[in-house]
Formats: C-alpha cells, sequence, structure tokens
C-alpha cells in the first residue's frame, strides 16, 4: 500500500510499494507545487453596473512534475479569464485576469478557486471590491418609482419616472 505525503520538494512515501529500498522504504518522489501571486485582489470601489479594470494574477507550478489543471473558477460577481491551460510543466507560468461588475451598493467579496493535483488543491484567493452608486444609475420599470419594490441598485437613489425608462439616480 502505497502512502504519500507532501513535502517542500516533492513526497515522501512511506509503506511498501513505493520503490526505494527493497522493502518498499522511504523514497522522495516529484510533485506540483502552486505559486500564486498576489494572493489577494482589492478592487476598490466601482460605479454600480460598470466593469471594473482586470487586475491579475500569476499561476506557477514550482514544482517537480507537470501540474493538472481540472478548472479554475471565480464566485460570486467576479469573472476570470485565463491563458492556464490543462496542463502546467515544471517552472512554467500562466495568467488569471479578473473583473467584477456589481448591481448594488456595498462591498463584495469573492474567491478565485483553482483546482489541479497539487497537495493544496484548490487554491483561493480572495477577491474583494465595493459597488458605489455615486456617479451610477440603476434601470428601474416605471411603475416602480414612488413603491417600495426598487431594485436594491436604488438604494441611497433618487428613483426618477421616465416615459422610455426610469432610473435611480444621485
Amino acid at each position: 500500500m502505497k502512502k504519500y505525503f507532501p513535502l517542500l520538494f516533492g513526497a515522501l512515501c512511506l509503506f511498501s510499494g513505493c520503490g526505494g529500498g527493497p522493502d518498499g522504504g522511504l523514497s522522495v518522489g516529484s510533485s506540483p507545487i502552486v505559486t500564486v501571486s498576489p494572493t489577494v485582489l482589492t478592487f476598490g470601489t466601482q460605479d454600480l453596473n460598470t466593469t471594473s479594470q482586470p487586475l491579475s494574477l500569476t499561476f506557477t507550478n514550482s514544482g517537480t512534475s507537470t501540474l493538472q489543471v481540472a478548472a479554475i473558477s471565480a464566485s460570486g460577481n467576479f469573472q476570470q479569464n485565463t491563458t492556464c491551460g490543462t496542463q502546467l510543466v515544471v517552472g512554467a507560468s500562466c495568467d488569471i485576469t479578473v473583473v467584477f461588475t456589481l448591481n448594488a451598493a456595498g462591498s463584495l467579496s469573492g474567491a478565485v478557486s483553482i483546482h489541479d493535483n497539487a497537495a493544496d488543491t484548490p487554491q483561493k484567493i480572495s477577491l474583494t471590491g465595493t459597488g458605489s452608486s455615486v456617479g451610477g444609475s440603476c434601470s428601474v420599470q416605471p411603475q416602480q418609482c414612488g413603491t417600495s419594490d426598487l431594485p436594491a441598485c436604488c438604494s441611497g437613489l433618487t428613483c426618477t419616472p421616465a416615459s422610455t425608462g426610469s432610473f435611480c439616480q444621485p
């Protein structure tokens, strides 16, 4: 029975069938190690209903074997785009860019999650941003103005009815 334990530079295999000595013994194997920089992306304040400028992070295989990338995803109102494929050879890097779009005022947090064959999978990169109603506007149906049935994006804004569509504005 093989049992591998991740180490800083490879993996330690205990028990029989690992290779190494005649009885299995101890052996050091190879494994991918993921390095992500930065580990937090902070977008600051973004006008409602607009998309932020992209922020980037670098994803590197600093281990001793090929990294198998299963999935990269972003949560909440954050979206990611990547140059990473399904494999990352030793020493190779790829970029992940992230943007966010808010439709409500207030702070938002999320994460980019990277699922792969490294020992510490999934890797999570924290994401934060704030939606601001200042300078922004929010479209609503004309019949919603003057009622409590306004969408969250109108929080703290004034609803202005118009025949072609109503808006909540500062």
